[in-house]
């Protein structure tokens, strides 16, 4: 069985591939996603698919050089807040942001946006994606010597290794990053 797990570290050629895979077919269906969504309760944050369509491709476009990377991630961020709670491109949208800023060493700013996607996997019902992503947060927080966020983001992906909605596999995968070593946990990246 291929993995459809997302990596935690790969080149940028390699990124830029599949962001321009994702967002430009979005790019080309974007006369057809006019409309924007508003929330019932009228509450919480702008939601505008539109303009979420037309970052995206607008980030896409400039994946093509990666002297970029600040404008990206931040147009990847953007578009990702416009997007309604339960879009998949809301969660996807916060990982390629968080991967971006990790790329330009802003760790801050890569670990708020890779638990952000994290929480709306989750959100979603994407256990498989929201652990992953949950252990990618705790690399970020180890790398910014933060080492009791890290726990706590570990045990979060930990909990998730118990869903039934995982298999048996999918679990154990999940597991295998997270290798304790005394007091601090480290997290192994997959290849």
């Amino acid at each position: 069985m291929e993995s459809r797990h997302p990596q935690t570290h790969r080149s940028p050629f390699v990124v830029a591939a599949a962001l321009l895979a994702l967002f430009v077919p979005a790019g080309a269906v974007s006369a057809q996603v006019t409309s924007s969504f508003a929330r019932a309760d009228g509450g919480g944050p702008r939601v505008d698919v539109a303009r979420a369509v037309a970052l995206e491709a607008q980030a896409s476009e400039l994946c093509v050089c990666f002297d970029n990377c600040l404008q990206i991630a931040r147009l990847f961020e953007e578009a990702a807040s416009l997007r309604p709670e339960g879009d998949p491109q809301r969660a996807l949208g916060h990982e390629l942001a968080g991967r971006m800023y990790h790329h330009l060493g802003k760790l801050r700013q890569a670990q708020e946006l890779t638990v952000a996607a994290a929480e709306a996997y989750l959100a979603m019902g994407d256990v498989v994606n929201a652990a992953h992503q949950f252990i990618n947060a705790a690399t970020v927080a180890q790398e910014r010597k933060r080492h009791e966020e890290a726990a706590k983001l570990v045990q979060r992906a930990e909990c998730l290794t118990r869903s039934p909605l995982l298999t048996r596999a999918e679990a154990e995968l999940i597991r295998e990053r997270i290798q304790p070593t005394g007091r601090i946990l480290v997290v192994r990246r997959t290849p």
